[in-house]
């Protein structure tokens, strides 16, 4: 896998988080082993470990944050899922304003954001998020789960306008940091890796794909993929292409005519999407593709073509393509059967886990 390291601070303080919120936590601390519960899962069943990323630093001065959780009683070498977070993107504009009016660029909001995916009690929405881990879990499978704080759609690596932004975007980098780190462990296996992405974290799903990282199976769940046409209405869409200006700079930023700017950008995204994966690169691993025409959150023309692309290019036992028809934004960390049900197709069609060299 092509990506750049950055160590981890693996020293472990003593302090027992007990399922409490930790967002709000300074930005030097390591927190030991402690149970995990949620609405899907019962304290006792899983551990969680999170730990400060040494190198990675969110634009607001504080570490990057990766949240390891693990099946209790279950020996190793176990399976790896990587899941990757949704709703990372954010840029700051001439009048100082974030894009949503919302500050996402900063360790606390990747936090809160990674704990309600994984279903920390606490920190559980009204939405009951948590579904994947717990099935995840129950299956035997460790997880790990980096908190993007940059706003960059799990794009970034390091190759911005700092000068401009003040802060160096690092997704992409952290993604694969959080499986290198965690199948550096003797408890878990560097032979089988699952890619979760929920939301915008499709996108890190693809990102990882293209820095020739080859995982086993796929989970994307409403990801905004098909993102080419949103820059073709730039003026209808001109707060979300300026984000895209900046998360895409090096590529795009040198270039002065706006209209071969945009052009530039719209060649970007489509090489950065799951249908180009599938469609030209081959990608062919297992894959559980769920999307929906009525999503609340994100245009379905920016899911479906995806879709479209897995049903047209895969063999059918390897690919399962499910429209959802619901409005609620990636639905499948709200429905532990649904969750269950598409792990163990996709562990039925990986067959036994190899044994490790």
């Amino acid at each position: 896998m092509t990506a750049v390291r950055f160590p981890l601070l693996l020293l472990l303080a003593s302090t027992l988080l007990a399922g409490c919120h930790v967002g709000d936590l300074s930005e030097s601390y390591d927190l030991s082993v402690t149970p995990l519960g949620g609405e899907y899962l019962t304290r006792g069943e899983a551990t969680l470990q999170i730990r400060n990323a040494d190198g990675y630093t969110c634009p607001d001065g504080r570490p990057a944050r990766i949240y390891f959780v693990d099946p209790v009683g279950v020996p190793g070498p176990r399976p790896l899922a990587v899941m990757l977070h949704g709703r990372p993107f954010d840029y700051v504009d001439l009048q100082g304003d974030h894009y949503t009016n919302e500050d996402r660029l900063n360790s606390p909001w990747a936090a809160d954001t990674v704990e309600e995916m994984i279903g920390l009690d606490d920190q559980a929405s009204a939405d009951g998020e948590g579904a994947w881990v717990a099935a995840l879990v129950r299956a035997g499978w460790s997880v790990a789960a980096p908190a993007d704080c940059w706003g960059d759609l799990w794009h970034g690596r390091g190759a911005n306008d700092y000068g401009g932004e003040g802060f160096l975007r690092l997704g992409s980098y952290l993604a694969s940091e959080a499986i290198l780190l965690a199948q550096e462990r003797e408890d878990i296996s560097d032979q089988r890796v699952l890619a979760i992405g929920l939301g915008e974290g499709g996108r890190g799903v693809t990102e990882l794909i293209l820095t020739g990282f080859a995982p086993d199976a796929v989970v994307i769940d409403s990801s905004p993929d098909w993102l080419a046409p949103v820059v073709t209405a730039a003026a209808t869409n001109q707060g979300y292409v300026e984000g895209l200006l900046a998360i895409y700079d090096d590529e795009v930023g040198t270039i002065e005519d706006p209209d071969t700017r945009l052009e530039a950008l719209r060649t970007a995204l489509r090489r950065d999407s799951m249908v180009h994966a599938v469609q030209d690169l081959g990608f062919r691993a297992p894959i559980a593709y769920f999307w929906s025409a009525t999503d609340e959150r994100i245009d379905p023309e920016t899911s479906r073509p995806a879709a479209d692309a897995v049903l047209a290019s895969y063999p059918p036992d390897d690919a399962r393509v499910l429209d959802t028809q619901r409005s609620d934004h990636a639905p499948s960390n709200r429905d532990l059967a649904e969750a269950t049900e598409q792990l163990e197709w996709l562990v039925s069609r990986l067959g036994p886990l190899p044994s490790d060299p």
